[in-house]
């Protein structure tokens, strides 16, 4: 860029003769600006001002009195001497290329040369004038096509080049971008993919009891497959083609995703399709290209859960997409996941209970049957075992022909005591223990259990003189396995309540329970794990084993809060208002008035310290 440099200067008013007096007054205190020359007129007491235009700070150069102003405002009087250099502008033409991340276009941009002259605008007379420029731009030179092919070739650009764009870009006579070279992009292949081959749709019906009433809460279907059928295809990767760049490279179509397949419970995969290996609900869930399957217990309610959904007893996790309302019951046999909130009702897990609402006059209870499920299990191992064992003595017995062809032989059931007896004495010890604890927890258990153990009772105990059948023994042992699979449970898994806010309900949980909502209201806590309370806590027990952390506790209006733990654990509270109790271990102290940042726990006296 060249500059030129145009002087103006500082005139002191000449008194012509012939000017009235009342026009000298006029130009009293007042400075313009005519053909470049800055005009001034002196007053007592009035200071004319030079105001230089924003827009041409680095084209408009001020000297007063010597010395280059900064300021972009300033006085002048007629014993100033001052001048102007306005800097004239002349660019050269350039030409740029740049290509997109792909490097499939490739893009010029093309500027022409120029130059720009400058003159100082005219003012009118005034206290305060802006000292501005008017511009005049002539293009001077256009950018030549050799310019535009050496930018090219600086560039790497060698494929896709479109010479008419080249002959246009060399006449623009403004600035302008033109794509001027594309390439052939790649055509990505298709990843592989599952293809399902079974329906997972939840069927609703309506079931009658015995006196022929339609129940409404009991009103649901799951899908079942059987051995040998086909759950869904897995497809192999689809190539794609190799494309061009404007660089004359290669371009990879995107790396394809083949589908990792993980077999669980009850499928196999052969070659690329997966079977069933039992029979029972399909659940495949897919995650990018990672697919499991497996055929195990797993229930999923789209919407609420209402008397027109009915109750949910599930032996497996349990997913509700909505809320559950007033009155209903939602038991699942593992994880519990409820989107929305809980009304009047009563939800239990065995392992975890997650919820995204509010829970209202409700009882959320997780891993209380835990204990029990697992006792449960293993006496029905047991069991079940020694009855495979017995039932194929007893079908071989019962097969042969010195068995047949005897006179005086005895029964079934006559051989079956003659085996508890002799050969699996602990089998009766077992079979009443599950007996006698299914009994005693039969509210908290499904049907199946009971079931199981009434036919087990008839098994062992029945006066009948009627013989017991193989196909009786068969059916029972059938039904355990039904039992077992229906309690395919991890009982490793930790047990936790994690919901959005609670309110004048009951949370019962065999580990760590936390409320990261709003908060908690006149609700009562037991947890044999930590609590975490992340909003407000106003009213209700709170007992934790491991610990109770605590955002806000009790209320202005001191609202009894009662926070419990045992000796060698801590509650940590943020803000406690007056009426909050904190119970350790043994010890018990009443906060009177607002504390705040607390640590709560017995220190090495036994005595309870807030810190």
């Amino acid at each position: 860029m060249e500059g030129e440099i145009v002087k103006g200067k500082v005139e002191k008013l000449i008194d012509y003769q012939g000017f009235a007096s009342y026009k000298k007054q006029l130009l009293k205190g007042k400075i313009w600006i005519t053909n470049g020359v800055i005009y001034v007129k002196d007053d007592p007491g009035v200071f004319p001002t030079l105001q230089i235009d924003s827009a041409f700070l680095n084209e408009i150069i001020v000297t007063k009195n010597g010395k280059i102003m900064t300021e972009a405002m300033l006085a002048v009087s007629e014993k100033d001497d001052i001048s102007i250099e306005v800097i004239n502008e002349k660019v050269l033409p350039r030409c740029i290329v740049t290509t997109n991340e792909q490097q499939l276009k490739a893009f010029i941009e093309v500027e022409p040369g120029y130059e720009i002259t400058r003159k100082i605008k005219n003012a009118l007379l005034a206290r305060r004038v802006t000292l501005t420029l008017e511009e005049n731009k002539t293009i001077t030179e256009k950018v030549s096509i050799e310019e535009i092919r050496q930018a090219l070739r600086e560039a790497n650009v060698f494929y896709g080049i479109r010479e008419e764009v080249i002959i246009m870009a060399s006449q623009a006579e403004e600035p302008i971008i033109y794509e001027v070279a594309t390439g052939i992009p790649p055509q990505d292949g298709k990843d592989g993919f599952l293809e399902m081959k079974v329906d997972l749709n939840i069927k609703n019906l309506l079931l009658e009891d015995e006196r022929g009433n339609i129940d409404f809460r009991e009103s649901s279907e799951i899908p079942i497959v059987e051995t040998g059928e086909l759950l869904g295809i897995i497809h192999p990767p689809q190539q794609g083609n190799t494309g061009i760049s404007v660089t004359n490279q290669p371009i990879k179509p995107k790396s394809l995703k083949s589908i990792t397949f993980y077999s669980e419970n009850g499928t196999k995969l052969h070659g690329n399709r997966i079977v069933a290996t039992r029979s029972g609900r399909p659940r495949i869930y897919q995650k990018d290209h990672i697919v499991k399957a497996a055929v195990i217990p797993k229930f999923t309610q789209k919407g609420n859960v209402n008397l027109t959904t009915g109750n949910i007893h599930f032996f497996g996790d349990v997913e509700i997409k909505g809320e559950v309302e007033e009155n209903m019951v939602v038991d699942g046999g593992s994880n519990v996941i409820i989107h929305s909130s809980i009304r009047n009702s009563t939800v239990t897990a065995l392992n975890s209970i997650t919820s995204g609402g509010n829970s209202a006059n409700s009882i959320l209870s997780v891993g209380e049957k835990n204990t029990v499920i697992v006792q449960l299990d293993s006496y029905l191992r047991t069991i079940t075992e020694q009855l495979e064992e017995m039932y194929e003595i007893l079908s071989q017995t019962a097969k042969s022909a010195s068995y047949k062809n005897s006179e005086s032989k005895q029964s079934l059931k006559s051989i079956f005591k003659f085996l508890l007896q002799h050969s699996f004495v602990k089998f009766t010890d077992v079979a009443k223990n599950y007996i006698e604890l299914v009994y005693q927890e039969k509210d908290f258990l499904k049907k199946e259990w009971q079931i199981t153990a009434e036919q087990l009772k008839n098994l062992l105990f029945e006066v009948s003189q009627l013989d017991i059948t193989l196909t009786q023994i068969k059916l029972l042992i059938s039904l355990m396995h039904t039992i077992q699979e229906m309690n395919l449970l991890d009982f490793e898994e930790s047990k936790f309540i994690y919901i959005a806010s609670v309110s004048n309900s009951t949370l019962l949980c065999n580990g760590n329970i936390h409320v990261y909502g709003k908060g908690c209201l006149n609700t009562t806590i037991e947890a044999q794990g930590k609590v975490v309370i992340g909003g407000y806590l106003r009213g209700g027990n709170i007992t934790s084993k491991e610990g109770i952390k605590a955002n806000i506790v009790g209320s202005t209006g001191g609202v009894k809060t009662v926070l419990s733990v045992p000796a060698g654990s801590t509650i940590q509270i943020k803000k406690a208002y007056g009426g909050t109790t904190i119970h350790i271990g043994y010890k018990q102290l009443n906060l009177m008035d607002i504390q705040e940042n607390i640590t709560a726990f017995l220190d090495v006296k036994g005595n309870l310290v807030l810190k």
